[in-house]
């Protein structure tokens, strides 16, 4: 169980920063063929938000995994650092849900297509993670 936890861990991380390139080269590819009106400020919007979505999953992730470290530590202690963690990972879930159904546009399924593959590497690291703390 240990191999799958790491090897979803490293996917999950992998997978972010694919989806955000992937993002940006879509976006900017529909700029380029103008779909979007240049002539507005807002084009900076989605990247900027897809920035601060990769940013707060991985940041998310890596506190999820700092909480979650093995060490010997009393039950209370142990529990009082489990409860973060496990509202960091809900936090991230919602935060995929809502990337996959914001982005589940025609121009931008690809984008969204990722963000549902990142969301299933995600469900399987947070299923090792439950299976190794029992």
């Amino acid at each position: 169980m240990k191999t799958l936890y790491k090897f979803s861990s490293c996917t999950y991380l992998i997978l972010l920063a694919v989806t955000f390139c992937t993002g940006v080269f879509i976006l900017t590819k529909n700029l380029e063929a103008q779909i979007y009106d240049v002539h507005q400020d807002s084009i900076g919007i989605p990247f900027s938000v897809m920035f601060a979505i990769w940013l707060t999953l991985t940041l998310n992730h890596l506190m999820q995994i700092l909480l979650l470290r093995r060490s010997p530590i009393r039950f209370s202690a142990r529990l009082i650092r489990k409860i973060p963690a496990y509202l960091l990972a809900t936090v991230s879930l919602v935060i995929l849900v809502e990337s996959i159904v914001y982005w589940s546009i025609p121009n931008h399924a690809v984008i969204a297509i990722f963000y549902v593959a990142s969301a299933i590497t995600f469900i399987a690291f947070q299923v090792s993670t439950f299976a190794q703390l029992k």
